[in-house]
């Protein structure tokens, strides 16, 4: 039996830690322990303590802006320098408090999703690593580490800038704790194995080099079995936050409507959400069972998380798309540039009703989308986990 770590500093809710805990799942079925480091544990303890698995806090800094940035990141870089890569002091202060923790928990491997401190400080360990990412948080080994908002002007000045800084800040980290430096900041990604579990046609960086892409991973059965209303019209999923500005509006609209409404929102409270049930309108606060989701809806409306997009673009379902933030609007753009969905602001609130009947009309968008699924029919999520599991262990021999 060996002891396996994951590892999970940035970003928040269950979108990360849902595949992380499928693979460790199948880890611990095979006679391995496993224990957890995550930040956000006030989102996510409830959901570990569910499955029995050991969490620990990370250590780490808050994020805060540093003079003369913008509050909008448009690189890997600038992420970090947000998260404490502007101060090698600081950074060195973490970095050691990962190396401890390393060597309490004595893990065999160490698995990464969206963990860059914790990855660093595994640096020179002789721990075999494995990078988990859909593709965001892996970004090219390339210099300078690329723009993310490819629809805005950033010149290259900004983006080497950055990225100086940090390699700065690491390498001076690194001096002090004498973990040997980097000649790039793209090396800090170096691991024995790199799971980009996505699709080419998804990735956050489109065009990357050299990339083997290992799929969407989730457990099929995980989540509540979805029951639609009854009814003649089209089932419709929806996937919106109750703080979302799109939410209100579009409850509006579709209640107005014949379609059939199957809505995850997570954090809606159970008197405005029996306040909210209608006819042809479900709401559930709890997630459903995505496989048997995407079998089942005919056309889905959500911000555009990666997990939730690829489960119901492998199973051929059109989406309107009302993204939150810049990484989900880049699947967006991937979707869209399929054809297989719409875009739209959250807060454009006079374009959903034409919007929606668009999504549900179009049999271009449905033929698109099936298209998709149709190239990747022999494709199962679930399986994957084997595979990635199978990899995980290859590296302990």
């Amino acid at each position: 039996m060996s002891r396996i770590l994951f590892a999970w500093e940035l970003g928040a809710n269950l979108g990360h830690i849902r595949p992380l805990v499928s693979i460790a799942n199948a880890l611990r079925q095979n006679g391995h322990e496993i224990v957890f480091v995550l930040q956000d544990i006030r989102g996510c303890g409830e959901f570990l303590r569910q499955h029995e698995f050991a969490y620990f806090q990370t250590p780490t800094l808050p994020g805060r802006l540093l003079p003369g940035m913008s509050p909008e990141q448009v690189s890997y870089p600038e992420i970090l320098l947000l998260h404490g890569f502007g101060n090698e002091k600081e950074l060195a202060s973490v970095l050691q408090a990962w190396r401890n923790l390393y060597s309490v928990l004595k893990p065999e491997v160490m698995v990464f999703d969206y963990a860059p401190t914790a990855l660093l400080a595994a640096r020179d360990l002789g721990i075999p690593r494995v990078a988990f990412s859909t593709g965001f948080t892996s970004p090219p080994r390339v210099t300078p580490l690329p723009c993310f908002r490819p629809w805005e002007y950033v010149p290259s000045e900004r983006l080497l800038a950055a990225e100086a800084r940090v390699l700065d800040a690491v390498n001076g980290a690194c001096e002090t704790l004498a973990i040997s430096t980097l000649s790039a900041l793209h090396e800090m990604f170096g691991v024995e194995e790199d799971i980009l579990a996505t699709l080419s046609e998804l990735d956050h960086y489109p065009g990357r080099q050299g990339a083997e892409y290992w799929g969407p991973i989730h457990e099929a059965t995980e989540g509540e079995v979805p029951i639609w209303p009854e009814g003649t019209g089209k089932r419709i999923f929806v996937y919106l936050r109750p703080k979302s500005p799109a939410f209100k509006p579009l409850v509006s609209i579709l209640a107005g409507t014949e379609l059939r409404i199957l809505w995850f929102a997570p954090g809606l409270a159970t008197q405005t959400m029996e306040s909210l049930q209608t006819k042809n309108m479900c709401f559930s606060s709890k997630p459903f069972a995505m496989t048997q989701v995407a079998d089942s809806a005919e056309a889905a409306v959500l911000h555009g998380g990666h997990g939730t997009v690829a489960t119901l673009l492998l199973g051929g379902v059109p989406m309107l798309l009302l993204p939150a933030n810049a990484e989900q609007l880049l699947v967006a753009r991937n979707v869209s540039t399929l054809g297989a969905g719409l875009i739209a602001a959250p807060r454009v609130v006079g374009d959903f009703l034409p919007l929606v009947t668009q999504l549900v009309q179009s049999k271009v968008l449905s033929e698109r989308a099936k298209a998709v699924a149709k190239k990747y029919q022999g494709f199962d999520p679930v399986k994957q986990i084997q595979i990635v599991v199978a990899r995980i262990e290859q590296l302990m021999l």
